[in-house]
């Protein structure tokens, strides 16, 4: 677990924080259930493939940690909340990428180590890893559309 950031110093993790760097050690070790996405190749695309990058928010109940094939996927995984998360985008899936009273969506165009870049139509988004986690952790296309249009009711 040498490269999780975040845990240098074992006492002063949160207990939210030590159950997630346990997870990790299985998520490396391969003993951890798979993500929901499915395909010929998915179980076998991450393996191998080291933690990036990992964030605590402020808050010690939000813990973040991606998985990058560079120019391919990102896995991103942990808790928010409280709230397990386990995504996989990948190049070309839809993601938001701003919010105000409407999110914001686009195709993802790269996935580099410290970043994703989503098309906004008229240029590029750069989502640093951790926003881009924050955003979309929870990401579904069909309930981000009907709030949008719920939305724009009262705009």
């Amino acid at each position: 677990m040498s490269n999780v950031y975040p845990f240098h110093n074992i006492e002063k993790m949160s207990d939210l924080q030590k159950e997630a760097a346990t997870a990790l050690g299985k998520y490396n070790e391969g003993l951890a259930e798979q993500p929901d996405k499915s395909g010929p190749d998915f179980k076998d695309m991450f393996s191998g493939v080291r933690i990036l990058v990992s964030a605590t928010d402020k808050s010690p109940e939000n813990v973040f940690f991606a998985q990058v094939i560079k120019n391919k996927a990102i896995r991103m995984f942990g808790w928010y909340q409280r709230s397990r998360f386990d995504r996989v985008f990948e190049i070309g899936d839809r993601a938001e990428y701003d919010s105000y009273n409407l999110s914001y969506i686009g195709p993802i165009l790269s996935i580099t180590e410290k970043t994703v870049s989503i098309d906004k139509g008229n240029g590029v988004k750069r989502l640093k890893l951790k926003d881009f986690i924050w955003r979309n952790h929870n990401f579904s296309l069909a309930e981000t559309k009907r709030l949008n249009s719920l939305e724009m009711n009262y705009i």
